[in-house]
């Protein structure tokens, strides 16, 4: 990458793909077109333009333009962006307003930006927006430090990492003094036991983060995880046996 970027025939490439995917700017959108414009909330209900009418680009850049007014323009307030840097200053932890550009960018220093006029309209996939008419942001992975945080933010996301460990010696602690308030009921050891474990998975789980897909896939009782394919037994002694077969100079290799 680092080498292609020097190239001023590669930068022409990249100019291009963030013209058609990563974009910032709606012809006929300024600040007073979005000042004036109401806000649409039941947008994201509708139906993308049907490729096969006659009209479809014109519906597409209608719909476009519609799906950013509504859904791209970043607005700052103190219960969702806005913080106090280490200055005392209140500024978007987002950094707009962002940065205007005449034209699509990129040097061989990797740095690049979008076409944008408006400071406050963030990066958004045309053909995302259009067809699912929500709220996204996209950006350009030219190195590996942006490659190495979009990967950790993902699969922290997606994992739903939990963060919170601070409570957890508070909660077994709430558990075992409900327990030893309600568990008289029960004689036998073994049994007070199983129901104060019990009682703790629950206090833990009470405050876990799961995602949508596990608690469907726990209620329709599919288990923990759910494979795309079938898998059949492998068993190495007879590949192993068909590899000599055929390639005897391997018998002398040392990982067999």
């Amino acid at each position: 990458m680092h080498e292609f970027l020097k190239t001023e025939e590669f930068r022409d490439h990249i100019r291009a793909y963030i013209k058609q995917n990563i974009r910032a700017h709606v012809d006929g959108l300024d600040e007073e077109t979005v000042r004036t414009t109401p806000h649409e909330s039941k947008l994201g209900y509708s139906c993308p333009p049907n490729p096969d009418g006659a009209d479809w680009e014109a519906e597409c850049a209608d719909k476009e333009r519609r799906v950013v007014r509504s859904q791209q323009v970043h607005t700052c307030t103190k219960s969702t962006c806005l913080h106090y840097n280490k200055h005392g200053r209140l500024v978007c932890k987002r950094r707009a307003p962002w940065e205007l550009s005449d034209t699509e960018y990129i040097d061989e220093n990797r740095n690049w930006k979008p076409k944008r006029t408006h400071p406050y309209i963030n990066n958004y996939c045309p053909a995302i927006s259009v067809s699912l008419c929500c709220n996204n942001d996209i950006k350009l992975l030219t190195n590996g430090v942006d490659m190495k945080h979009a990967s950790w933010y993902l699969t922290d996301y997606q994992t739903k990492k939990q963060n919170k460990n601070n409570n957890v010696s508070a909660l077994m602690a709430q558990s075992l003094m409900y327990h030893e308030q309600h568990s008289d009921h029960l004689e036998s050891v073994l049994d007070r036991n199983r129901l104060l474990l019990f009682r703790c998975q629950h206090a833990l789980n009470h405050e876990m983060e799961l995602s949508g897909q596990q608690v469907m896939a726990y209620l329709m009782g599919w288990g923990d995880h759910i494979c795309s394919h079938r898998y059949v037994s492998l068993y190495w002694s007879g590949l192993r046996r068909s590899l000599l077969a055929t390639f005897p100079g391997l018998q002398s290799k040392k990982f067999w």
